[in-house]
């Protein structure tokens, strides 16, 4: 009788702990259309930037961690990855915020 308590117990523990394990999504974050244009364009510009700065420096690396960066700094993975930020999404802010800083 103890024994079947027991399980019980354990089971309902079991059972709330494997429901509470759910994924958190990531926050959708604020619709802005016009904010997330001009932040893409922005962040273009940006990623092309690097990729010209790091140019100079790609000619003393080796080949292998050259074509790493250069595929880290390619403008669609940077925008990509952007894409994905809390900035561009402008999850936990208010985006009036955000334009007068």
């Amino acid at each position: 009788m103890k024994l079947n308590k027991l399980f019980l117990i354990f089971g309902i523990f079991f059972l709330f702990n494997v429901l509470g394990c759910k994924k958190k999504s990531p926050p959708q974050g604020i619709q802005d259309e016009v904010w997330r244009e001009e932040s893409s364009g922005l962040i273009s510009a940006y990623c092309q930037k690097i990729s010209t700065c790091a140019e100079v420096s790609l000619k003393s690396l080796k080949e292998s961690s050259k074509t790493l960066i250069q595929e880290r700094l390619s403008p669609a993975n940077c925008a990509e990855k952007f894409r994905k930020s809390n900035a561009y999404l402008l999850a936990n802010e208010n985006p009036e915020t955000i334009k007068k800083q």
